[in-house]
């Protein structure tokens, strides 16, 4: 299993100021790190960020952060399932990526989502790939309006990755 940290955490999008990120995310401990742009054309160099990758030895994945007005998801919190584990067996080998938060959208481990179950889950189902923390930062208001962020998930965006791996790896061991 690999475990990833999403750039959410820390800020949104990420931009090419935010390149030392990486090297912050493997030094933490995480196989990958997913990053969150916010356009068709990412605002950094991609052959840069690549070497980076490669430098510090982390996987990468991208993810769209989709400000407030440009949501289309549902609003109504019935089209949740409560049983996660139901939930992934269902789908079984579609699951190619999986992303970690609680029910608060706070650090794995620390709120209401049953984590032994989504373990077990995941293991019937032989998932291997990457298993990515999904933090918000509060301070990031496009990315806190849009996912109704008022208040902060853990300390620090570092404690809540690095609780967060902590937890998972725990978990999964």
């Amino acid at each position: 299993m690999k475990f990833g940290a999403n750039t959410q955490i820390w800020v949104a999008p990420f931009k090419a100021e935010d390149i030392g990120l990486i090297e912050k995310v493997a030094e933490m401990g995480f196989d990958v790190i997913e990053l969150g742009v916010a356009s068709e054309k990412p605002p950094f160099e991609t052959k840069q960020v690549r070497q980076r990758l490669k430098d510090a030895g982390l996987e990468s994945c991208v993810c769209s952060f989709i400000p407030a007005d440009r949501d289309i998801a549902g609003s109504d919190p019935g089209d949740a399932t409560p049983y996660q584990g139901e939930a992934i067996r269902v789908t079984g080998r579609h699951l190619k990526h999986f992303h970690a938060c609680e029910n608060d959208r706070g650090t794995p481990g620390s709120g209401q989502v049953r984590w032994n179950s989504v373990r077990d889950a995941l293991r019937d189902i032989r998932y291997d790939s990457s298993i990515v923390i999904e933090g918000f930062n509060p301070e990031v208001v496009d990315l806190a309006n849009g996912a109704r962020i008022w208040r902060p998930m853990a300390p620090t965006p570092d404690d809540l990755a690095r609780d967060g791996l902590e937890f998972l790896t725990n978990l999964f061991s």
